[in-house]
């Protein structure tokens, strides 16, 4: 306690604008009035450095007046979460040596070889989850048309009259760890996602099964999917996983892009995600060759039509090509779907567009 007491001292005295010398600083004396007298901006900025410090993430009932009754009463409640996160890191130790031993063959495969290794994976999944999740919530499929067209000329109503509504269908994108492994940390990362914002979000449904052939013969190596419904404040989020049996990009796992998915705001709160949300997208997927968007087309006739028109931008623009000759049916799922590929040039990012409907 006197550990956390003398830190969130020298916080306040030399990082917060409070205007207090640090010998000044009487640990029982209220933080408000009549006691140190720190305004709401000081208490807020004591808040997000306390976290920062002690590497921990304030529940929302925590966010009280009783927290800051005295520097002692806010140690007290730093002193219970680091608890929490000192357990969680034991957890995930434990089972991270599980899986090494468990799943070596596979994780070999993948050039993941330690604890660390395997760390990072998680850690980077969890971070594509979490923005992937904000697109899905937040985004629309005529924006998403919009911007992966951009200036190339295109019949966006003939498009958007085939489509069941105008929400974005899902986010597909390839995971580095193993399918196996994905539903402990999900869980994990959700009841972290609810304490931290007070949200309401549960796996509501999934369905693991083998890619198509033509996905595979397109990235040269077994895959497997694993469709996952996220239900967040009553409505369904849809992602497709996509476990591709190869090496992971261990720049991208351990680069200068950190893994960090503690923005758990937009998921859980009417709240709009900010520039971050947008560059930190850029930075994970930029390196995905399978990561798209997906929309929901009426019927199977309207895939085959929508294959077509897209087969006529193609062959007008050299920045876009078709991912297979026909459109593809995966029993599996009942799928049926087309995608185009934009290819990165200039300022604008690799991705792909896949329009799909469940027969």
């Amino acid at each position: 306690m006197e550990r956390i007491l003398n830190e969130l001292k020298r916080l306040l005295a030399e990082q917060v604008d409070s205007n207090i010398d640090i010998q000044d600083i009487d640990p029982d004396a209220p933080l408000l009035e009549n006691g140190l007298n720190l305004d709401s901006v000081a208490i807020i900025d004591l808040i997000g450095l306390s976290e920062k410090a002690f590497r921990i993430e304030f529940r929302e009932d925590d966010l009280c007046m009783d927290s800051f009754a005295s520097l002692r009463a806010l140690a007290t409640v730093i002193e219970a979460r680091r608890g929490e996160t000192f357990d969680y890191i034991k957890e995930i130790n434990t089972l991270c040596s599980e899986l090494l031993d468990s799943h070596r063959p596979l994780l070999a495969l993948k050039n993941i070889h330690s604890k660390r290794d395997l760390i990072q994976a998680i850690k980077l999944d969890l971070d594509k989850l979490t923005h992937a999740l904000i697109e899905v919530r937040q985004g629309s499929a005529s924006a998403i048309l919009r911007h992966f067209f951009g200036d190339t000329e295109i019949d966006y109503a003939n498009i958007e009259s085939r489509l069941v509504n105008d929400r974005i269908c899902h986010v597909g994108f390839e995971i580095h760890e193993p399918l196996d492994l994905v539903l402990h940390g999900i869980r994990q990362w959700i009841d972290r996602s609810n304490r931290t914002v007070g949200g309401n979000m549960r796996i509501q449904s999934y369905l693991r099964f083998p890619a198509s052939e033509a996905f595979q013969r397109r990235v040269g190596a077994m895959t497997e999917i694993m469709r996952i419904t996220l239900e967040v404040d009553g409505r369904g989020l849809l992602l497709e996983l996509f476990d591709i049996h190869r090496p992971v990009d261990s720049a991208l796992a351990t680069g200068p892009a950190a893994p960090r998915h503690r923005n758990f705001a937009p998921l859980a709160k009417d709240e709009t995600a900010g520039p971050e949300h947008r560059q930190r997208l850029s930075q994970l997927f930029a390196a995905d060759g399978i990561w798209h968007y997906a929309v929901h087309v009426r019927q199977a006739s309207d895939v085959v039509a929508l294959h077509g028109q897209m087969e006529s931008v193609v062959a007008a623009n050299p920045c876009y090509r078709m991912a297979y000759p026909s459109p593809v049916r995966n029993s599996n799922d009942a799928s049926f779907h087309t995608k185009v590929l934009r290819l990165a040039h200039g300022a604008t990012e690799r991705l792909e567009l896949e329009l799909v409907t469940r027969e």
